[in-house]
């Protein structure tokens, strides 16, 4: 609760001397907090522009996916299609069969880089299920 908490300040105040904290380090701030608080904030990391950014809070919500599952499963509602790939996408860490059902809907959203990556995370999900 107590990193939770300092992960807060860190993230608006920057570092002890002031400086901005860099994309990299704003995640790992993120990734202490609880899943309520930093998957919110990390859904749109995982859809900016630079890929390093991207890329590192893709990382971060697949380590965060098994505890932020029914979060992810959430975000597949949302009114934003990139926030709403970057679940499909990290809910295929999850290991949560619940999100099974959530991504198949996901086959029917309005976006097509939605559809591709529900798609994509089902077959992840599933390949090791079907090859046992």
């Amino acid at each position: 609760m107590i990193a939770a908490l300092i992960a807060g300040v860190l993230l608006l105040q920057g570092d002890a001397e002031g400086r901005e904290l860099s994309p990299a380090q704003r995640i790992q701030a993120l990734e202490r907090e609880p899943p309520a608080q930093s998957v919110p904030r990390l859904l749109p990391l995982a859809a900016d522009p630079k890929p390093g950014t991207r890329e590192s809070a893709r990382k971060a919500l697949a380590r965060l996916a098994p505890k932020a599952s029914t979060l992810l499963r959430e975000a597949l509602a949302a009114s934003d299609a990139s926030i709403r790939r970057e679940a499909a996408t990290a809910l295929a860490s999850s290991g949560d069969l619940a999100a099974v059902f959530a991504l198949a809907t996901a086959l029917g959203d309005p976006s097509p880089e939605v559809k591709e990556r529900a798609a994509w995370a089902l077959g992840q999900m599933l390949d090791p299920v079907l090859n046992d």
